[in-house]
């Protein structure tokens, strides 16, 4: 089933990152190999504990959203962040999607400014918890 995600956000310690054209995610859990001489045919794995993931958005460039974008680029220019583990992420996938919380690390932002083009600007977290449906 397609779910339409029109009003999608994604917020950043409380704030929200502005006007989202895309919210892209990726996740991957590592495996353990436990092969050992006596096993025939193909490895033996075990599937990891930890997995890690990534939060990746894309928004409007927004000079009144100055705050939370000033807020990620203090984090990512400090030498000891001051939240180690993260900060709370709660992004919603639109209205019928549903909202998710978990929290994570700026990671990068890049802002693109063309002629004739809306400005548009990239932020990227590492999760740092689980994704939990809100």
């Amino acid at each position: 089933m397609a779910v339409i995600s029109e009003g999608a956000t994604l917020q950043f310690n409380g704030e929200t990152l502005g006007e989202v054209i895309s919210i892209s995610f990726s996740g991957s859990r590592g495996t353990i190999e436990t092969s050992h001489l006596g096993t025939e045919g193909g490895k033996t794995f075990l599937a990891a504990k930890l997995y890690e993931g990534e939060i990746s958005v894309e928004c409007y460039a927004d000079p009144a959203n100055a705050t939370v974008h000033a807020d990620v680029e203090a984090y990512l220019a400090a030498a000891t962040p001051t939240q180690g583990g993260g900060a709370a992420l709660v992004f919603t996938l639109g209205s019928s999607a549903g909202s998710y919380t978990c929290t994570g690390i700026p990671t990068g932002i890049e802002t693109s400014v063309g002629l004739e083009a809306a400005a548009t600007t990239t932020y990227s977290f590492k999760l740092t918890s689980t994704i939990v449906a809100a």
